[in-house]
């Protein structure tokens, strides 16, 4: 699982940035000091513009980058905020965490 953080309100910063906030040795926390992982998914995933923030996107152990449409296959969850969204998030990748075992 990987989680990129990145700088989107005032008081944020990499100086201030708590990467054990997902202390789970399986979560490997990445720094996006230019916000591209955000910009990639707003328009890529959410057919935005601009930047997308406090979400998630879930996907399986099956996933593959296909490259007909620029992006990974198997989209199995997706929502936010991630803290209103939390039990959806639970609720999805709980199967995901069991098939590892």
């Amino acid at each position: 699982m990987y989680t990129v953080w990145f700088s989107m309100l005032a008081g944020d910063s990499r100086s201030g940035w708590h990467s054990g906030a997902m202390p789970d040795p399986r979560v490997t926390n990445l720094w996006d000091e230019q916000r591209i992982a955000s910009q990639w998914f707003s328009q890529h995933i959410d057919g935005e513009q601009g930047y997308v923030w406090d979400a998630y996107y879930l996907y399986g152990p099956d996933a593959r980058w296909d490259s007909a449409n620029n992006a990974p296959t198997s989209l199995t969850s997706t929502g936010g905020t991630v803290r209103s969204k939390l039990g959806d998030l639970e609720a999805s990748l709980t199967p995901l965490l069991s098939q590892g075992r």
